[in-house]
């Protein structure tokens, strides 16, 4: 079973006459738990292994923990 992460933004633009619009945008991330591969991999600061699994689709930039955090946001454990 695969869990998403669904977030909603709105941009909001006003005209010169005071009028605005809303444009409403939906984005979804796949919820991946931290000891899953990419997430071990960015971990690791394992730069080689993260770019394969993206090249190979199993893995998204946008992947999130169950945290909610990135793959971006991980840094390099120290030892």
């Amino acid at each position: 079973m695969h869990r998403l992460q669904i977030r909603a933004t709105f941009l909001q633009k006003i005209k010169n006459g005071g009028s605005f619009s809303l444009f409403p945008t939906l984005a979804f991330s796949a919820v991946l738990p931290v000891d899953s591969e990419a997430f071990v991999c960015a971990g690791n600061g394992d730069l080689q292994g993260l770019m394969r699994l993206l090249n190979e689709g199993k893995a998204s930039l946008w992947d999130c923990d169950t945290n909610g955090r990135q793959l971006l946001h991980v840094r390099k454990r120290s030892f």
